[in-house]
C-alpha cells in the first residue's frame, strides 16, 4: 500500500491538493477512516522525539530565512510602544502563525504544521503530488539571537540552553512520514486504499 503511495499522484490539481491538505491539517486529520501509528519500537522512539519537536516548534518558535516564527501570541507593546521605527521593523521579522506556508507558487507548495513539512508539487494542470516528511531532530543555534538589536526581546521567548531551531537547516534532517501519507491516501482515494486493504487481507 505504501509503495502505491508513494509512487502515485493524485488526479487533482495542485490548488485541490492544497486545499484538502490544509483542512486535514486543520481538523487533524479526522477525516481519515484509520489512523496509522508506529509499528516496532524504533519508529515508536522516532514518533515521540516528533512529538517534542512539534511541542518546541508551537512553544518556542524556531528561524527561517531571516525571520523569527511563534506559534503563538508575541506582545510587541511589551517591548515599544506607539508605532515607533523600531517597533515596525520589529514586527516585520516576527510572524504568529499556528501554521507557516512557506511557498505557494503555481507549481509547489511547502506548508509547516507542527513537526511535519508538506510538500505539494503540480505533475499537470490536473494532477500533483504530495510528499510529507517529519522532522525528528532539529538543529539550533544559541548565536541567531545575537543577530540585531531585536534579538534581546527575542531572547526571553527561547530556552538560553538550546537555542532557537534553525528550521532550513533541519529541514535536511526529515524523513517521510509513512503513516500521515497513508492517512492522506485513504482521504483521496478512499476506493483505491479499500481495494488494496482487500488485497492484503486476501493474501494474510
Amino acid at each position: 500500500m505504501y509503495k502505491d503511495v508513494k509512487n502515485c499522484g493524485y488526479d487533482l490539481s495542485l490548488k485541490e491538493l492544497k486545499k484538502v491538505v490544509l483542512d486535514s491539517i486543520k481538523s487533524n486529520f479526522a477525516k481519515a477512516p484509520l489512523i496509522v501509528l508506529p509499528r516496532n519500537d524504533i519508529e515508536d522512539k522516532t514518533f515521540f522525539s516528533a512529538q517534542k519537536i512539534e511541542k518546541d516548534i508551537r512553544l518556542q518558535g524556531f528561524y527561517y530565512k531571516k525571520k523569527f516564527y511563534f506559534g503563538k501570541k508575541f506582545n510587541f507593546f511589551e517591548y515599544f510602544s506607539g508605532e515607533s521605527e523600531d517597533r515596525l521593523n520589529f514586527k516585520k521579522i516576527i510572524i504568529n502563525r499556528d501554521l507557516h506556508i512557506f511557498e505557494d507558487t503555481e507549481n509547489k507548495f511547502i506548508i509547516l504544521s507542527g513537526a511535519n513539512i508538506y510538500i505539494g508539487e503540480k505533475i499537470n494542470s490536473s494532477r500533483s503530488k504530495i510528499t510529507i516528511k517529519r522532522m525528528r531532530e532539529v538543529d539550533r543555534d544559541y548565536q541567531k539571537l545575537k543577530l540585531d538589536k531585536y534579538s534581546k526581546a527575542i531572547f526571553e521567548m527561547f530556552d538560553k540552553k538550546d537555542g532557537i531551531i534553525l528550521l532550513e537547516n533541519s529541514f535536511t534532517r526529515a524523513s517521510r512520514d509513512r503513516h500521515r501519507e497513508i492517512e492522506l491516501y485513504y482521504i483521496i482515494r478512499p476506493e483505491k486504499a479499500k481495494e488494496l486493504e482487500e488485497q492484503i487481507d486476501e493474501n494474510i
